[in-house]
């Protein structure tokens, strides 16, 4: 005995994906460019595959049964996939649209306020923006490009330097007047970013403050609550 599953034709799905959507056999019919009774004998051989029963008669209208409201969940899962690869696979003819991904604050901060000067520039791009703090899968998110904070080392992909980004240590005049040298700085909490964890590390040795296991630090998702935090006095932070 074959325990392999039967699926259903994909056109007996395709005709229950309509009628899910229109609740209606005639205008599921209207959409796919057949006859009711063409829809009809397709749900009804969907109902012997599946061997349930996907929509009950209410006077003239119908209503879908609980089976027909779980499959219509999975169903329509599939066709957005189906959709999404042959959308994927023909990409070129989507040249045209520009899969743009950043980090929250680089899109706020920079981008919006130029969006104006890039449609003079491409008034054609379909420009599709994304945000996201961490390195997107170009793959899986269907991305052409992203511009995030970094060092730069990302041997997988093409890196070009856009802007450098200089840091300024800040504190508030309270801390301020309790650090006489560079040393005084591990006395209060770091802030930083989840991404520039380095940073902090780089700086004070830089300035030739010995690190020992006791330091203290708080990391933040993104640069701007790690500001705020700055200016509440939580700490002493990078700007």
């Amino acid at each position: 005995m074959s325990g392999k599953l039967r699926l259903p034709s994909l056109n007996a799905l395709r005709v229950f994906h309509a009628v899910v959507q229109h609740k209606s056999f005639r205008q599921a019919a209207d959409e796919l460019l057949v006859t009711p009774q063409a829809v009809g004998q397709q749900i009804k051989l969907l109902e012997d595959t599946l061997q349930v029963t996907l929509f009950e008669r209410k006077g003239r209208s119908i209503e879908l049964t609980e089976q027909a409201i779980l499959l219509s969940h999975y169903v329509k899962a599939g066709f957005d996939e189906f959709s999404e690869g042959v959308r994927r696979v023909t990409k070129s003819n989507y040249r045209d649209r520009i899969n743009l991904n950043a980090s929250p604050y680089f899109a706020t901060h920079y981008l919006l306020p130029r969006l104006s000067l890039f449609r003079e520039i491409l008034p054609g791009a379909d420009l599709r923006l994304t945000t996201m703090v961490d390195l997107p899968d170009f793959g899986r998110d269907d991305i052409d490009m992203t511009v995030q904070w970094g060092y730069g080392n990302w041997p997988d992909y093409d890196v070009t330097l856009l802007v450098p980004d200089p840091k300024i240590i800040c504190c508030t005049p309270a801390i301020k007047e309790k650090i006489k040298s560079p040393q005084d700085l591990t006395k209060f909490t770091l802030l930083d970013t989840v991404k520039s964890k380095r940073l902090w590390p780089d700086i004070l040795r830089h300035l030739g403050v010995a690190l020992t296991d006791g330091d203290r630090s708080v990391s933040f998702d993104d640069a701007a609550t790690m500001r705020r935090a700055t200016l509440q006095g939580i700490g002493v932070g990078l700007v």
